[in-house]
């Protein structure tokens, strides 16, 4: 049976998403890291894409076409849904290793929540959230009750909502008085979701992260724990003498030092290039942290970085990238010229065409040879060969993909 931790007071208030977070791993076994993954945990991350493409850039695409699958109903509820879609993606997590997820196994576990927990959650991730001024407007976790009575907290839930997502006060009713409606109507659009697209979509995915999750693990096995970790982002930062692993994002630092009873829980995920979601189940001084870490398919982040052109691609472009450098080329590929022709040609002085003429020939694009007192500038097609060679492999390697 999968469990769900889903986010209690003590957890919410831990909004590590909203921090950098310094890992001691020092006295984590490595049998406590473990790996997993959740069909729902993905269906909520695609969710959380098509909802807010613009902040994946790599899935745009993706979006936009699915878009297009899908009925108008289920977008206009997507849009209603999109608060309640991105507090479950953040604080939904499968709190064991998952062998064999079943979609249906899943969603009975969300459907066995308490309604009133459900929307609990989602008010108090309203009101922790940082706003743009990165100061928490909360410094005290509220319960259902106290939302329903406070005007107060309720003008807060929905300024965030519209701040956010342009909401017009369509969920707060629902969130304050028929939570069991609300939570019923994210899960028949889970439901319509995976049973009209998403179904087909998770049978290329599911292979994937199963790939990675084994080349993680031997990477485990083969260099430990705080090396492993340096490969989930380049905003980790490593001590490998402390065994220490820093995730930087803004705002204050939170520290999380492993008990030899402590587990570490990693889930590679399709849908969250290009974040990291921080998850940690509180615990008692006598009972074990986890602390669950979804990261991005590593083909992602190298499709994310841009990419780095040669040094001699770019002077070759350069050599020409200039009208003067033009001016000059397309003359001495009609007769060998001197820095004096040129000159009064171009109308510039011997100097300035001397310099032009200096760079051109650093990269090839000129020859000179001597003609008595004179010497004499020539095109040259040297470089023409390379220029033509390095572009067709790069569109040739972008049509392939």
């Amino acid at each position: 049976m999968i469990n769900y931790a889903v986010a209690s007071n003590q957890l919410i208030s831990q909004s590590l998403n909203q921090m950098a977070i310094k890992l001691n791993l020092a006295q984590l076994p490595e049998e406590n890291i473990g790996f997993g993954y959740s069909i729902i945990r993905e269906l909520l991350l695609s969710l959380n894409v098509l909802s807010n493409h613009k902040n994946h850039p790599l899935h745009i695409s993706w979006a936009l076409s699915t878009r297009q699958k899908i009925s108008a109903e289920l977008r206009s509820e997507l849009r209603t849904l999109r608060p309640v879609i991105a507090t479950a993606a953040r604080f939904l997590v499968a709190s064991e290793q998952v062998e064999e997820p079943a979609f249906e196994r899943e969603i009975s576990a969300l459907e066995s929540m308490h309604s009133e927990h459900f929307a609990e959650v989602l008010v108090n991730d309203c009101l922790i959230n940082a706003p743009p001024n990165g100061q928490r407007p909360l410094k005290q976790l509220v319960s259902l009750t106290e939302f329903r009575e406070s005007d107060s907290i309720q003008q807060k839930v929905s300024g965030y909502l519209k701040m956010w997502y342009g909401d017009d006060d369509t969920l707060l009713p629902l969130l304050a008085y028929e939570p069991e409606q609300l939570q019923q109507r994210f899960l028949q659009l889970l439901r319509r979701y995976w049973s009209t697209f998403f179904e087909y979509e998770w049978q290329g995915i599911e292979s994937i992260i199963l790939e990675e999750i084994r080349v993680r693990g031997h990477e485990l096995q083969r260099s430990g724990s705080v090396p492993m970790l340096a490969g989930l982002s380049e905003r980790f930062s490593v001590d490998i003498a402390q065994q220490i692993a820093t995730y930087f994002k803004p705002n204050v630092i939170e520290e999380c030092t492993f008990r030899q009873i402590d587990n570490l829980n990693l889930y590679p995920s399709y849908y969250t290039y290009p974040s990291l979601i921080f998850f940690i189940k509180n615990r008692s001084p006598a009972e074990p942290l986890t602390l669950s870490i979804t990261y991005p398919m590593p083909q992602h982040r190298l499709a994310g970085k841009p990419p780095v052109p040669s040094d001699q691609l770019l002077n070759i472009l350069r050599g020409v990238a200039d009208p003067t450098r033009l001016q000059i080329l397309e003359l001495v590929a009609q007769k060998p010229c001197s820095t004096m022709e040129l000159a009064r040609i171009i109308g510039l002085s011997e100097s300035a065409i001397s310099k032009q003429l200096k760079l051109m020939q650093r990269v090839g694009w000129i020859g000179a040879e001597r003609d008595s007192y004179y010497v004499l500038y020539r095109a040259s097609s040297e470089p023409l060969q390379h220029l033509t060679n390095a572009l067709s492999l790069i569109l040739n390697s972008a049509s392939a993909t």
